[in-house]
C-alpha cells in the first residue's frame, strides 16, 4: 500500500500560525514514570574503540589495524566494558566513521545476536571520509556488529552510554517514511514517489511499529537521498514555525544521514521540510524517557561564527571562520533554555564553507582533545553531525577543527546523568604552528632592517669633563676608563640581550678611550663626540661622561637603512645594515644597566610604547618605556632608584627574528583559545591580530606574570598593546625609520590597565579577550573575531616630556632631543 505524505502546513500557514493543540509534547506528555534510569552515562571524552586503518590505535589497544574490511562483511566489535563504559550498559552512542573505499557504499550497524535490519545507519561514496552518531543497542556479550555493504575502513568512537531504562532502544532500527518509488516501511505506509520539499509533512511516529503510543521523544535517522540539488532537510516537532536550522546538508547525487533527537507533538507526529526537492528515509532507533533527555520546543543557535549571523542570545555570533587547528570554547550549561543541571547536551554541529578537507571533534572543557571526528568536511562542502557532547564543569563544550571552516551550532535538547570526572582547565590551545619567518615578512614592515641576528659590536669612550665646567655641577667624578665600563657593560647589559633572543643576537662591548670635553661642551658634545669617533666594524658608540649621576639617563637613534659617511650621526654601517648610535651617562657611582639596555634596544629599532598624552615613557610592562625595575639606593639613606630592566613587549622580540616557529601566532578570525607562555619560556610567547584590512596595524597579546624580570609587578596578566606600522604623513611619526608606533590599547599612563587578568572579559578595537585561566606561569586566553584597526585620532595625539605636548623624543634627531630636554 502506498500511502501520500500530505503536508500539514503550507508556506502561507506557517505564518498565520497553528492551533494551540500542537503544542510540544515534552512539557505536555512526559515519558511513562516506570522508565527512570541513571540518564546518559558520559565518557569523560570519547574513546576510540576501533580503527581499522594500519598502524592507528585504539583507546585500549584492541580492534587497532586489522585492515580494510571486506565488501558484505561483518565485525562483532566487543563495546560494553571497554574503555571506561559500564559491562551492564545497555546502549551506547557511537560515531562511526566510513573512509578509504573504493566504491560506493553504506554500513549498518545492530546488536549481535539479532537479525541484520534492512536499514543504513551510514552512507558513502567513493574516496570520501563520511560520519554519523548511531545510538544503538548492545547484543551479545556488550557487542555491536558493524556491517560493510562494500570495502572500507571503518572508525568508531564511543562517546557514552545508557542503562536499560534511560534509553528505550528498539531492537533494531524500523523504518517509518521512505519516499522512494521503491520505498518499503515497517507497516507499508509513508511511501511515495514524491520528493519532499518546502511544504511541511507531518510523519506519525508514536504508536508505529515498536515504538510506544506514549512516546514524545525519539531518536531518528534521517537520511536524504537523490535530491535534484543542493540543499537542506530538517526534522521537528510540529509547530507554526520550523526553527532556523538544519539537520542532513546534502548535493545532487549523494546520500547523506544524520542522527535526529527531536520532540513529538502532541499527537505523536514529527514534521519534516526540505529546501530543495529530495528522498527522505526515516528510520526510528528507539525513544527516551523525560528523565533522560529534555528536547528544546525549537532547536536553538548557540552558535554561527558567520559574519552578521545571530545566535539565541548574542553570544558566539559572526566571530569568523575558525582556524586550521583551534578550539571553539562553547557555553552550553546556562544558555537559552539548557538549566543548571544539564550534563550534557544534543548537538547539531555544521561546517559550512570550509577552505580544505577536514573534521570537527566535539568533546567535553576538561578533557584534552581525543583522537576521534565527529562531522568529516570536503573543502566547499557544507556537512552537519549530531553530537551527544558532555559538558565540562564549568558548563562548556569543546569543538575543534582540523581545517579553517564556519561553525554552526545548534543545540535539540539536554540530558541529564553522571557528570564525567575531568579536571577544570580550559580547552586545548590552537595546535597548528606557523612558520615565524613568513609570518615575520607579512606582519613587520621593512623586516630586513628590523632584523637583529647575530654579534653587534659597540664601541664605548669616556668623556672627561674639565674641572671648570661651565655644564656640569660640581660633584663627585668618576675615574672608570672605557675598559671597565664596557666591561660592566658586558657583565650587565648583553646577557639580557643573549637571553631574550634566545642566543641569536648578542652584544660585544669595547673600550676604545678617553677624550676631553670643553668648558662649555655638556652631555650633547659627548654623544656627537663619541658617535663621531666610531666607525665599522662597530655597529654603534656609547659616550659616558665621568660625572656621578642618579640613575642615568642616554639617548640612543636607530639611524637608518644605511648612513651618509659624512653625516655627523655617525658613519656606521653594520653588516646587517641597521645601523645606530648610543650615548648617556648611566654608568657611574649608580650604575643603571636598565637605562643601558633602553638605549642599545633603540639601535635595534624599538621604539617607545606610549599611551600619552604627556610623558611618553609611562608604560611599566616594557623597558622601552619605564619599565624598569627598582634597587637599593647604594648611598644610604633608604629611597630606591631605577636600575634593572623589565622585559620589552613581544613584537619586539618578533621584529628582532629572535621567535622560532610556534612562538608567535596570528589570530585573524573565529573563537580561538591560546596558551600564551611567560617571555623566554618557550613555546608561543605572543599572539598577533592583523587587521583584515591593513594587516600593517595590529594588537599583540603576551602574557606577563610577576617573574624574573617582572617580579615588580603590582599586577600580572594578558598584556595588550595595539602596534601600528602604517605610514602616516600628517603626524609627528612620519618620516622616523621605525614607522612603527606602540602603545597600551587600553588605559591610562603609568598604569596596568593594559594588563588583563583572569576571569576579566575586554573587547578591545572589535576583539573579544577573555583571560581564562593561570596555569602555572602561563595564561590561557579566548580570543574572538578581529582587531580593527582604531581611528586615526588613536595614534597622533602629541606627546613630550612631562606637561609639555609635542613631538615624541623617539622621532628627534640628538641635536633636537638634547635641546628639547629629552632624558633617554
Amino acid at each position: 500500500m502506498h500511502v501520500r505524505l500530505r503536508p500539514r502546513f503550507s508556506p502561507l500557514t506557517l505564518v498565520l500560525g497553528l492551533l494551540a493543540s500542537l503544542t510540544v509534547a515534552s512539557v505536555a506528555n512526559p515519558a511513562p514514570a516506570s522508565a527512570v534510569g541513571a540518564g546518559f552515562a558520559a565518557l569523560a571524552a570519547p574513546k576510540r574503540v576501533l580503527d581499522t586503518r594500519p598502524g592507528q590505535p585504539t583507546a585500549d589497544g584492541q580492534f587497532a589495524g586489522e585492515g580494510i574490511r571486506p565488501p558484505t562483511s561483518e565485525l562483532a566489535l566487543t563495546v560494553g566494558g571497554r574503555v571506561g563504559l559500564s559491562p551492564t550498559a545497555a546502549s551506547v552512542a557511537l560515531t562511526v566513521t566510513a573512509t578509504g573505499s573504493s566504491s560506493g557504499g553504506h554500513v549498518t550497524v545492530y546488536p549481535c545476536g539479532l537479525a541484520r535490519p534492512g536499514t543504513s545507519s551510514l552512507n558513502f561514496a567513493a574516496g570520501a571520509t563520511v560520519a554519523n552518531t548511531v545510538i544503538t543497542k548492545l547484543g551479545d556479550d556488550g557487542a555491536v556488529c558493524v556491517y560493510t555493504a562494500s570495502a572500507t575502513h571503518l572508525i568508531v568512537d564511543v562517546a557514552g552510554s545508557f542503562d536499560s531504562e534511560s534509553f528505550l532502544a528498539l531492537e533494531a532500527p524500523e523504518r517509518l517514511v521512505d519516499t522512494r518509488p521503491t520505498g518499503v516501511t515497517i507497516d507499508a505506509e509513508y511511501v511515495d514517489d514524491e520528493r519532499v520539499s518546502t511544504s511541511v509533512y507531518p510523519v506519525r511516529i508514536a504508536g508505529r511499529g515498536s515504538v510506544s503510543a506514549s512516546a514524545r521523544r525519539v531518536a531518528i535517522n534521517l537520511t536524504a537521498t537523490n535530491a535534484l540539488g543542493g540543499g537542506y532537510v530538517r526534522l521537528f516537532a510540529c509547530a507554526p514555525t520550523p526553527p532556523p536550522t538544519s539537520n542532513v546538508n546534502y548535493v545532487a547525487g549523494v546520500t547523506r544521514a544524520n542522527v535526529v533527537l527531536t520532540a513529538l507533538d502532541a499527537n505523536g507526529d514529527v514534521c519534516v521540510q526540505a529546501s530543495t526537492p529530495v528522498h527522505v528515509i526515516l528510520d526510528v532507533i528507539g525513544e527516551f524517557p523525560a528523565t533522560t533527555f529534555t528536547p528544546l520546543p525549537i532547536a536553538e543557535r548557540f552558535a554561527d561564527t558567520r559574519p552578521g549571523q545571530r545566535t539565541v542570545d548574542g553570544a558566539f555570533a559572526g566571530d569568523g571562520a575558525q582556524s586550521t587547528g583551534s578550539t571553539l570554547q562553547l557555553r552550553v550549561r546556562s544558555r537559552g533554555a539548557v538549566p543548571t543541571g544539564a550534563t550534557a547536551v544534543v548537538l547539531n554541529v555544521t561546517a559550512t564553507g570550509p577552505s580544505a578537507n577536514g573534521y570537527l571533534t566535539a568533546h567535553p572543557q576538561g578533557s584534552a582533545l581525543p583522537k576521534s571526528s565527529n562531522v568529516n568536511y570536503a573543502k566547499g562542502a557544507t556537512v552537519a553531525g549530531l553530537v551527544i557532547a558532555a559538558i565540562g564543569p564549568s558548563g562548556d563544550v569543546c569543538i575543534f577543527t582540523s581545517s579553517p571552516t564556519n561553525l554552526v551550532v545548534d543545540v535539540a535538547g539536554w540530558m541529564t546523568g553522571p557528570a564525567p570526572s575531568s579536571a577544570s582547565a580550559p580547552c586545548p590551545t590552537r595546535t597548528s604552528v606557523e612558520n615565524a619567518d613568513t609570518l615575520r615578512t607579512s606582519l613587520v614592515r621593512r623586516p630586513a632592517l628590523h632584523r637583529a641576528v647575530g654579534t653587534d659590536q659597540i664601541a664605548v669612550y669616556v668623556c672627561r669633563i674639565p674641572a671648570n665646567s661651565n655644564v656640569y655641577p660640581a660633584g663627585t667624578r668618576h675615574n672608570l676608563n672605557s675598559a671597565q665600563i664596557a666591561a660592566w657593560l658586558q657583565s650587565n647589559v648583553a646577557p639580557y640581550f643573549a637571553t631574550a633572543s634566545g642566543g641569536k643576537y648578542s652584544a660585544t662591548f669595547t673600550g676604545r678611550g678617553e677624550f676631553m670635553l670643553g668648558v662649555n661642551d655638556g652631555p650633547g658634545e659627548c654623544a656627537n663626540g663619541a658617535a663621531d669617533r666610531t666607525s665599522a666594524p662597530f655597529a654603534a658608540g656609547f659616550g659616558f661622561d665621568t660625572v656621578g649621576t642618579f640613575g642615568g639617563g642616554g639617548f640612543a637613534g636607530p639611524g637608518g637603512v644605511s648612513f651618509d659617511p659624512a653625516d655627523d650621526q655617525s658613519p656606521l654601517v653594520p653588516t646587517d645594515g641597521r645601523g645606530g648610535w648610543i650615548s648617556g651617562s648611566n654608568v657611574s657611582t649608580w650604575p643603571a644597566p636598565g637605562v643601558a639596555i633602553h638605549e642599545v634596544g633603540h639601535t635595534l629599532h624599538w621604539p617607545h610604547s606610549f599611551i600619552g598624552p604627556g610623558w611618553e615613557y609611562d608604560n611599566p610592562v616594557d623597558v622601552m618605556s619605564g619599565g624598569q625595575a627598582w634597587c637599593d639606593n647604594p648611598g644610604g639613606g633608604g629611597g630606591q632608584y631605577t636600575c634593572g630592566a623589565t622585559h620589552t613587549l613581544v613584537f619586539n622580540r618578533f621584529a628582532a627574528g629572535w621567535l622560532t616557529n610556534g612562538a608567535m601566532a596570528s589570530h585573524r578570525s573565529g573563537t580561538v583559545n591560546y596558551l600564551l607562555r611567560a617571555p623566554t619560556a618557550g613555546g608561543l610567547q605572543g599572539l598577533v591580530l592583523p587587521d583584515p584590512a591593513q594587516p600593517l596595524s595590529l594588537l599583540t597579546l603576551e602574557a606577563r606574570p610577576a617573574i624574573g624580570l617582572d617580579k615588580d609587578f603590582t599586577r600580572e596578566g594578558v598584556a595588550v598593546h595595539v602596534v601600528d606600522q602604517v605610514t602616516r604623513t600628517s603626524d609627528f611619526f612620519s618620516g622616523f625609520s621605525l614607522d612603527r608606533i606602540q602603545k597600551q590599547a587600553i588605559g591610562g599612563p603609568d598604569s596596568y590597565d593594559h594588563v588583563l587578568t583572569v576571569g576579566s572579559t575586554t573587547v578591545v578595537h572589535g576583539a573579544r579577550i577573555t583571560v581564562l585561566a593561570k596555569i602555572g606561569n602561563d595564561f590561557m586566553v579566548q580570543v574572538s573575531g578581529s582587531y580593527r584597526m582604531p581611528t586615526a585620532s588613536f595614534f597622533t595625539r602629541a606627546v613630550g616630556i612631562g606637561p609639555v605636548r609635542g613631538p615624541s623624543c623617539a622621532t628627534f634627531t640628538l641635536a633636537e632631543a638634547l635641546a628639547a630636554g629629552c632624558i633617554r
